[in-house]
């Protein structure tokens, strides 16, 4: 992900130390995480529901300068693969690889603004 500015961040989030700058940046990457989701359960093929209802966001890696989300299905949608990639016996409904490509520009956009947002009212 490409955020517009990044030095001009990097300088503020020193600015303001690591536990607080740490918290911006989950928050904010937890906002374009759900940008995401929300397109991916827009996409995702209603049969029951079931497989919209388990599309989560799930923080799984955050270091100091460092965090990582993922985006995907419960246990409870197991079949989700089956269904975005296809098999030999049923045709591919991709919803998970078409919302990153065409989300993904407004998802780094939630990101630089939430980023921005909780910084400068840090910093004011």
């Amino acid at each position: 992900m490409h955020i517009e500015g990044a030095d001009e961040l990097k300088r503020a989030m020193k600015k303001v130390g690591d536990r607080t700058s740490g918290l911006a940046l989950r928050n904010a990457v937890e906002k374009g995480a759900t940008v995401l989701k929300d397109e991916a359960v827009l996409r995702a093929p209603r049969k029951t529901g079931n497989l919209r209802d388990n599309i989560e966001v799930q923080a799984k890696r955050i270091q100091v300068g460092r965090v990582m989300y993922d985006i995907g299905v419960t246990a409870k949608a197991w079949y989700a693969r089956f269904i975005e990639k296809g098999t030999k016996y049923i045709a591919a409904k991709p919803f998970l690889r078409p919302t990153l490509d065409t989300k993904k520009e407004d998802a780094t956009k939630a990101v630089e603004d939430e980023l921005r947002r909780s910084l400068k009212d840090v910093l004011e």
